[in-house]
């Protein structure tokens, strides 16, 4: 069975640093350009920010110099979490029965005295 690299791969590993760098800020401009067409806010999901950690921590105060999706200290506070084992998906109270009932009686009274 053959094994076919990655062009990006080959590329990469043929290239001496200066034209690494020269990939490098090009990719930043590129990613910049797509950036710039999406929301202002974008939402990571657990999995994502444990991927960006991931790739993101060896490069340990240089992140600041290409972190886009995010600021410095947003991944800071990721990688706290994660050593604290704080997940980030909180579960959304629902409203109880009591709650219902409440909100009726006050519709109601609402609709009993609007008249």
């Amino acid at each position: 069975m053959k094994w076919f690299m990655h062009p990006l791969l080959v590329l990469i590993a043929n290239a001496t640093e200066s034209e690494l760098a020269k990939y490098v800020e090009y990719l930043k401009v590129e990613n910049q350009v797509l950036r710039d067409r999406l929301p202002t806010k974008i939402d990571t999901a657990e999995a994502e920010r444990a991927e960006l950690l991931r790739v993101g921590k060896p490069l340990g105060s240089k992140i600041k110099d290409v972190i886009a999706i995010t600021t410095p200290r947003t991944f800071q506070r990721w990688g706290k979490a994660e050593r604290e084992g704080y997940s980030h998906n909180r579960e959304v109270e629902t409203k109880t029965k009591g709650d219902n009932q409440q909100r009726d009686e006050i519709l109601l009274y609402y609709h009993t005295f609007r008249t």
